[in-house]
């Protein structure tokens, strides 16, 4: 439906007559498959917004809990911005890996009659995903680390492992458990 203006040449305010804007001539039409896709790249927009609040909140709590535990476990103190500075990126690295954990959860359900081939897939899964990111943050909080002049390599990449693997396979199964849930709740009558 076109928008309404009053005629310019109508001289008594009681009879002013709305006229179609002449602007809009024509039935007003709408192009299906770019507003299917307008709200698709809208919903995909959301979605990605979500991964990236969720795994920022993340970042924060944990980098509250180094904030506070690194005292007690290191004896010296580390600033709030070196905490968040190590625990954000950390937990960006999950939000990429965010897609490819939502497909194997939905590829491998947990669902009556599946959930032994589903596990069978999700623990070595679980355990190899959680290396990579583990491998990565490690990569990108710590790069001296991997210079061969620090002679650190080998030592620093085992503590990292110690300190974080198995947190971090318990946030894919998180990340997992989340999806299922959610697609449980949504096929319920």
């Amino acid at each position: 439906m076109a928008p309404f203006v009053p005629r310019r040449d109508a001289l008594d305010p009681e009879a002013v007559e709305l006229v179609p804007a002449a602007w809009s001539a024509g039935p007003l039409e709408v192009d299906a498959p770019r507003v299917t896709e307008s709200r698709a790249g809208s919903a995909r927009s959301r979605q990605i917004l979500l991964i990236l609040a969720a795994w920022t909140a993340a970042g924060f709590f944990f980098g509250s809990q180094l904030y506070s535990l690194w005292p007690v476990a290191a004896g010296r103190t580390i600033s709030w911005g070196r905490a968040l500075a190590v625990n954000v990126p950390f937990y960006y690295l999950w939000a990429l890996l965010t897609p490819l954990l939502v497909s194997l959860a939905r590829r491998f359900p947990l669902a009556r009659g599946r959930w032994g081939a589903s596990l069978a897939a999700h623990v070595p899964l679980s355990l190899a995903l959680t290396a990579l990111q583990l491998v990565a943050a490690n990569a990108l909080l710590f790069p001296a680390d991997f210079l061969p002049a620090s002679g650190r390599g080998l030592t620093a990449m085992t503590d990292f492992f110690r300190m974080n693997y198995h947190a971090n396979v318990l946030t894919y199964w998180v990340v997992v458990g989340l999806v299922w849930a959610y697609d449980i709740s949504r096929s319920a009558p």
